[in-house]
């Protein structure tokens, strides 16, 4: 509900105009706005909100799952899909993360590895 207040692609805030606005800063002690600077608005503004929908998605699809009777189990091909789209939202979790610089080449590496692996070795997804 909130992607469509996310500002468009390419957003940027200059950080003259960002001290401007906000003279106190931005309450974080370790770093510092600088004025001369050009910072992405809309990176860090929409990977937590998308964030936050594959984490709600993720807990549907565990919840569907979990909420088959006790002692029954999924049929193999409606198994298969559930963990296929929670390791496609973990692959999108882990872009999002590397996109905003805050990935590692170790994990990136993992991921890239259990991908390639793919779903026939049992490996349907990995993320930071």
């Amino acid at each position: 509900r909130f992607a469509e207040c996310l500002p468009p692609a390419g957003g940027v805030v200059g950080g003259d105009v960002f001290l401007r606005r906000f003279p106190e800063g931005h309450g974080d002690t370790i770093t510092v706005v600088d004025p001369d600077e050009t910072y992405d608005v809309t990176g860090p503004t929409r990977h937590p909100i998308l964030e936050h929908h594959r984490v709600r998605t993720f807990a549907q699809v565990l919840g569907a799952s979990a909420g088959v009777q006790y002692g029954q189990t999924l049929r193999k091909e409606a198994e298969d899909e559930h963990l296929a789209v929670l390791g496609e939202l973990m692959y999108q979790s882990n872009a999002g993360y590397t996109t905003l610089g805050l990935g590692s080449d170790g994990t990136d590496e993992i991921v890239r590895l259990v991908k390639s692996s793919g779903p026939c070795t049992g490996l349907f997804g990995a993320k930071i």
